[in-house]
């Protein structure tokens, strides 16, 4: 009976954790996109990505950067990270999709601007906000009011 008693419960834990993981990632699917850094998902939370402020869809940018945060994520599983409510009753992370941090990528490639906003990888953002600069990628080398 010892014998067989923790590879029992190691296998009921495993699928225990599986049920709940399979669980959560029917939850975090994107329905769509709002704007090029906010997100809506099919349990009908609104997501802003953490330490990212893209333009307003009329402002310049604003649609490019609205269609690629659609090429990245929509009606994709997402992961969050550092969950916390913003003043609009939005919640606001970090988002990993494809094993890709969502937020960085848009910061990198010059579609938004940083906000900021604490987080474990505010130096990663600001330093590829650098970067973007330097290279005029995205708003940075199409906008004049950056």
């Amino acid at each position: 009976m010892k014998k067989y008693f923790l590879p029992l419960i190691l296998s009921a834990s495993l699928l225990l954790n599986l049920t709940f993981s399979i669980h959560l990632l029917k939850e975090n699917i994107v329905d769509y996109v709002v704007d090029g850094d906010t997100f809506q998902l099919n349990s009908g939370r609104r997501v802003k990505l953490l330490g990212v402020n893209a333009h307003e869809y009329n402002e310049c940018f604003g649609q490019e950067a609205t269609e690629k945060l659609t090429q990245l994520i929509a009606h994709k599983p997402v992961f969050l990270l550092e969950n916390r409510p913003d003043f609009y009753h939005r919640t606001l992370a970090l988002v990993y999709s494809d094993f890709k941090l969502i937020n960085l990528e848009m910061l990198k490639q010059g579609f938004a601007k940083p906000d900021y906003s604490q987080s474990t990888k505010e130096k990663e953002f600001l330093e590829a906000v650098k970067e973007a600069k330097k290279e005029k990628l995205g708003l940075w080398g199409k906008c004049n009011n950056q």
